[in-house]
């Protein structure tokens, strides 16, 4: 099952949008109804444009920052800029007294200090059995509500140009499957030539330009715990700063945090929170759910997963077809078989397979086309 979510907002007067791909898929382990695995592949893209409201300029006598007048004399200053932007992203739990039951099991980027380019290069393979939703970009099953994949890769690369940007990693530290990152902006430093003190190299260009940072992740649950894990709590937080040359250059320059109020507080951040909604995936998935059969008489595989007991409904009128099995509990392999069909009309009939309820699951289903055609028909 796959979702995108899009959020878009201002912090500190910076425009700000974060996307979350969320792709979840569940790992068929014994017969239990409540077994297997519950995996969510998770990316967020996120933009931040430091570069609105920002100036670097020659500034005479005083100027204002953060809400005060600062004395410059002669000199630059760069008003506006990025401090840091840190994205945290943490299980939300309906009893807050237990510890989670998720797992963090990956989580990129790595940190990155010190490098001018950083290549991430990830993929994660799943053994066993995978469903998921069928989406809108293909996939094995064109209807009903599950595919099936004997193994899947959750896989992607992307590169961009760090330019004094440094990245913390500090999944895990903020809870037990807590995936957070924090990316710190190189600040403005004085010129130190001889006669140019006034003046200030430039921030990092992402600081005051278009920052688009990628973070990917992935949390395994057991599915006996998909009544408390349905969503996750994603908190965007971005810090702002100016500096300052003072006094002609006979001082080092004044590096300003720019605070905000929360509560009663005064904070050197500003944040927004979001709740993205982890949709389960299903428990029950074949490996074809429409079949275009020639007119001769013939036998083809199907393959289908579930956790726990299933059945097969066939039409008790369609005496021309047969399954060669119709209930059984988890993976399993079944063959459906077809008479030759000798008139000019075709015809067609619809199983249907059914995963009965679990615990904490819902009753499942998923339509099997098949039609016969009254001649040929193009193989795969």
């Amino acid at each position: 099952m796959q979702h995108v979510v899009t959020h878009k907002f201002e912090l500190a007067g910076k425009p700000c949008s974060c996307s979350y791909y969320v792709v979840s898929a569940h790992k068929y382990m014994g017969e239990e109804a409540d077994g297997g695995e519950d995996w969510f592949f998770i990316k967020q893209d996120a933009t931040v444009n430091g570069g609105k409201d920002y100036t670097f300029e020659w500034a005479h006598a005083r100027v204002d920052a953060n809400g005060e007048s600062w004395y410059v004399g002669e000199g630059d200053v760069c008003l506006n800029y990025m401090n840091y932007c840190m994205m945290q992203n943490d299980i939300k739990q309906t009893n807050q007294e237990e510890e989670p039951a998720a797992d963090l099991i990956f989580a990129q980027p790595e940190a990155i200090n010190g490098e001018t380019t950083h290549t991430v290069s990830e993929g994660v393979e799943i053994g066993g059995t995978i469903g998921f939703e069928a989406g809108s970009d293909g996939g094995t099953v064109a209807k009903g509500n599950g595919s099936f994949s004997a193994g899947a890769n959750f896989s992607d690369s992307y590169s961009f140009a760090v330019q004094d940007v440094s990245c913390e990693g500090t999944s895990l530290s903020a809870g037990l499957a807590s995936a957070s990152w924090k990316y710190i902006f190189k600040r403005a430093k004085q010129n130190r030539s001889i006669g140019e003190w006034q003046h200030l190299y430039e921030p990092a260009a992402l600081a005051h330009s278009a920052f688009s940072p990628k973070n990917s992740w992935v949390w395994k649950f057991p599915p006996n715990k998909r009544d408390q894990y349905k969503s996750f709590d994603s908190l965007f937080r971005i810090s702002t700063m100016s500096t300052i040359s003072r006094y002609s250059g006979s001082q080092s320059p004044k590096h300003i945090i720019n605070t905000f109020k929360k509560g009663n507080d005064d904070v050197e951040y500003v944040e927004q929170s979001f709740e993205v909604t982890l949709a389960s995936p299903p428990l029950l998935g074949v490996s074809k759910s429409n079949f275009l059969l020639s007119n001769e008489a013939q036998t083809v595989p199907l393959e289908l997963a579930t956790q726990g007991p299933w059945t097969i409904h066939v039409p008790a009128d369609q005496q021309w077809l047969r399954v060669s099995k119709v209930s059984g509990i988890g993976h399993s392999n079944v063959n459906i078989s077809v008479d030759q069909l000798t008139s000019d009309q075709e015809r067609s009939t619809t199983l249907t397979l059914v995963k009965s309820a679990g615990m904490n699951s819902v009753e499942e289903r998923i339509t099997i086309e098949v039609m016969q055609s009254a001649g040929s028909v193009p193989t795969d």
